[in-house]
């Protein structure tokens, strides 16, 4: 009979490396994203993924989203959509966000009760902006104030300089060319 030791040993060998390699794992499928018209998340939920789905929009797509939202501006979502719109970086609105904010919050419907919450916190942030725009634009305007002053003293102190130029040249011409000593300062207190 054959000696079947080295056929097993083999046999073996192989089964124990087929184990060692494994396939690797598959990939889950990416979650299937329901049509907005059957979106079932909340409605802030919906209006803050829109939002940050908008990345980095220049001024000129924002006004084109502005006037897409234009027709549908009594809709609760709309108008918080709205709302972002004016309060994004490119192209703030602050006061138009926050007349739409305060009207989302006026609003009895049931959707736009919904969206208060988010409305209450955006309204904060525009009264924040607001604040720290107004006090920018105080410290801006103390600056060229400051700035002019200091144009105005720096020109008083050339004119003064001129002056005391002149003077210096009239005594000296008056005096012939002639030095005087100089007259001692008094003592100053200490």
């Amino acid at each position: 009979m054959p000696d079947l030791r080295p056929i097993c040993l083999a046999l073996v060998l192989a089964l124990a490396l087929q184990g060692c390699v494994t396939a690797p794992p598959a990939e889950p499928p990416p979650p299937h994203r329901a049509a907005p018209s059957a979106d079932t998340r909340a409605t802030p939920a919906r209006v803050l993924d829109w939002y940050h789905g908008l990345g980095d929009v220049d001024a000129q797509e924002l006004a084109r989203l502005r006037r897409q939202y234009a027709d549908r501006a009594t809709d609760p979502e709309v108008q918080a959509r709205q709302a972002l719109l004016a309060l994004h970086p490119a192209a703030p609105a602050l006061a138009r966000a926050r007349s739409l904010l305060e009207g989302l919050l006026a609003n009895p419907a049931a959707e736009a009760r919904e969206l208060q919450p988010l409305a209450r916190v955006l309204l904060e942030q525009v009264a924040e902006r607001q604040r720290l725009d107004g006090l920018a634009q105080r410290q801006l305007q103390q600056a060229e104030r400051s700035s002019q002053q200091l144009r105005e003293l720096q020109q008083l102190n050339s004119d003064l300089q001129g002056k005391l130029d002149a003077l210096s040249e009239i005594e000296r011409s008056l005096s012939g060319g002639a030095t005087r000593p100089p007259v001692p300062e008094p003592d100053r207190p200490r």
